[in-house]
């Protein structure tokens, strides 16, 4: 690659499809947890703004802070869709194909599920465990994990930048 022939619009390009897939993913996830929120007694008030107690504490009071959790939540999973895009979609597209790059998803979505809620959490905000129930939001993660592979998939077309070497 020609890095000194490299334009904004391919940077664009190339982190255009990322985002969408990391909104998307942040998209399935809210609307999971809306849609549970609709069928029981989540506060989904308290949802968001546990969200951005967990990042910065000193908002727990404020008014602003449900809609700061869902900025922050979106933020984190454009964050995250760069991760999986930049460290496995190429290797798992490589080596395991399409199914491959969705299972890939699923799994590195139900590890961050993980490690969120048994180790991160409890360490910085156990309030949050305690507001939706653990199987609601291995759900919600793994369906991030499906809607974000199938963006990947469909707005990175894998042959042309799956150089077989």
């Amino acid at each position: 690659m020609n890095y000194y022939n490299y334009s904004s619009s391919d940077t664009f390009r190339r982190f255009y499809p990322i985002v969408i897939a990391g909104m998307a993913g942040g998209m399935a996830e809210i609307l999971w947890i809306a849609f549970y929120g609709f069928f029981s007694a989540v506060d989904l008030v308290e949802v968001a703004r546990q969200v951005s107690v967990t990042v910065i504490p000193a908002t727990a009071d404020s008014n602003y802070a449900p809609a700061l959790g869902l900025l922050i939540h979106l933020l984190l999973s454009v964050a995250l869709a760069a991760t999986f895009s930049y460290t496995a979609l190429l290797p798992l597209y490589r080596r395991f194909g399409s199914q491959g790059v969705f299972l890939g998803s699923l799994l590195t979505l139900a590890l961050v599920w993980k490690m969120n809620f048994f180790l991160v959490l409890p360490l910085i905000n156990a309030s949050f465990i305690s507001v939706v129930p653990l199987f609601v939001t291995l759900i919600s993660k793994l369906s991030f994990g499906a809607a974000m592979a199938a963006v990947l998939l469909v707005m990175r077309p894998m042959r042309a930048v799956a150089h077989v070497e």
